[in-house]
């Protein structure tokens, strides 16, 4: 389950830096879907009050803003950093 997981946070992340290095409009309903998607999980997992959850609910509101608004490049590189050192990390944690 957790390698599933691993999977779809490296494919936002994927997703966010072509929006963010491109600017492809047909990415924005896919960013935005992930943005809810990471919110939802985000909460979900809060509730064991796990702190990269709450790191999780900061990523989907960074997507979800980014739909409506230019993100900050800066926030943007911070956000996919931290989705793609949490995908592989849970790749490492499957096997363990």
């Amino acid at each position: 389950m957790l390698f599933i997981l691993g999977l779809v946070d490296l494919f936002i992340a994927g997703m966010f830096a072509l929006k963010l290095i491109f600017n492809f409009a047909f990415l924005d309903n896919l960013i935005l879907s992930g943005g809810i998607y990471l919110i939802i999980k985000g909460a979900i997992f809060l509730i064991g009050m796990d702190f990269a959850s709450a790191l999780d609910v900061f990523s989907g509101v960074v997507l979800v803003l980014s739909y409506f608004f230019k993100i900050p490049l800066v926030i943007g590189i911070i956000v996919i950093v931290f989705l793609v050192q949490k995908g592989i990390f849970s790749f490492v944690s499957e096997k363990s």
